[in-house]
């Protein structure tokens, strides 16, 4: 009988916030984890970030920390949560290439705070993402980019900021954008810069032209 591969898991973490008698400190960028992007979601009790600003995160809140961060966050004693990051690759399959993933892209690289009176969304999302991380069942990297991609569709939905406006953007800035993100979720099948080219209906040479400008 054939053996069936199982595709690897994605570059990500979730871990329940779970803060005991005593206040927890986390550093989402430790080792191991450098270059993630990181969510996190207060479900019960208070949080704070260190640093300028120095944010307070009470319950229903949502913080996106950026990947080049390295900022302390205190868990108040008897607070309840999530932690959920991915690295650059697994953020960009979760961005895809849809029109709207310029709007994700521009948010998942900076630091936003959302206030949600009802998180059960985002907790379905989050224990999902944990489950299907965890999970040897065929198909769960694709299930848990799925759920990646939610989570960051719900914060853009809930955010009153315009991260990224297209209408300001030359056709050239926009063709380079969708180049950068095809080049990220594609970037194991080492395609040649003519394939990417011709998806984006240009020769190669224009697309160098474009990207050197």
């Amino acid at each position: 009988m054939a053996s069936v591969a199982i595709e690897p898991p994605i570059e990500a973490r979730a871990e329940p916030i779970l803060s005991g008698l005593r206040p927890l400190t986390l550093r989402p960028n430790r080792a191991g984890h450098a270059g993630f992007s990181h969510l996190i979601l207060i479900e019960k009790g208070s949080a704070k970030l260190a640093g300028t600003p120095e944010i307070t995160l009470n319950a229903g809140m949502v913080l996106l920390l950026p990947p080049d961060t390295s900022r302390l966050i205190t868990i108040r004693a008897g607070s309840r949560g999530w932690l959920l990051g991915a690295a650059p690759a697994s953020i960009a399959e979760a961005i895809g290439t849809k029109a709207d993933s310029l709007h994700l892209r521009a948010l998942a690289a900076r630091l936003a705070l959302i206030t949600c009176p009802d998180l059960g969304d985002f907790t379905a999302h989050a224990a999902a993402f944990h489950l299907e991380l965890t999970s040897p069942a065929r198909g769960a990297a694709m299930a848990a980019v799925a759920h990646l991609r939610l989570i960051l569709i719900a914060f853009w939905r809930l955010s009153t900021e315009d991260f990224t406006d297209l209408r300001g953007q030359s056709l050239e800035a926009r063709f380079v954008e969708d180049f950068r993100r095809r080049v990220e979720l594609g970037f194991r099948a080492q395609r040649p810069v003519s394939a990417y080219a011709a998806d984006l209906g240009l020769t190669y040479d224009r697309l160098h032209d474009i990207c050197r400008r």
